[in-house]
């Protein structure tokens, strides 16, 4: 019994980890599989299509495209390669070139506070962990235990902007 009480505490926090990480994948794979909501088929003759109920063949109103995003993964994947092998400064080059394509990617702005965290730049590594959580990071548990942001969870204020919901006072 002793051992394995030793066991859990040896790989309980790796377990939890891998765990959670399990967790965020099955829920983005659940997000992007579609569904058929509501049971009604999106058959052509239903209502509010031509040819359907409610529809006198008149004018339709033309939809609005969104402007198609760009594509910041490469600079994504670039800075996640670097900071894996311990190149923070140039992790934060490639995930600043990621955000200055796509300003409002939270993932983005999460990996450039926690290279600047290893960096020990605690000015920006807050203004971008706020930036990530204003754009809709919704990971807190992260935030809380990732290795990257140890340091910058130590420091001074750390407690006020957790407190604030991971944002900075205004």
């Amino acid at each position: 019994m002793g051992r394995l009480i030793q066991l859990l505490l040896m790989f309980g926090p790796a377990i939890m980890r891998a765990y959670s990480q399990y967790q965020r994948t099955q829920s983005r794979n659940s997000r992007q599989q579609p569904r058929n909501r509501g049971g009604h088929s999106q058959q052509p003759g239903g209502f509010g299509q031509p040819g359907g109920f409610g529809q006198s063949g008149g004018y339709q109103a033309p939809r609005q495209q969104r402007a198609p995003k760009q594509d910041n993964s490469l600079h994504k994947k670039s800075g996640i390669a670097k900071y894996k092998e311990y190149d923070y400064k140039g992790a934060i080059v490639d995930f600043n070139k990621a955000i200055e394509i796509d300003p409002s990617d939270s993932n983005a702005h999460f990996n450039l506070a926690c290279a600047y965290s290893l960096v020990e730049d605690k000015a920006n590594a807050f203004v971008h962990l706020d930036q990530a959580v204003g754009n809709g990071f919704k990971d807190l548990y992260r935030i809380k235990d990732h290795d990257g942001l140890a340091w910058l969870r130590v420091q001074k204020g750390f407690d006020k902007f957790e407190k604030n919901g991971f944002r900075l006072l205004k």
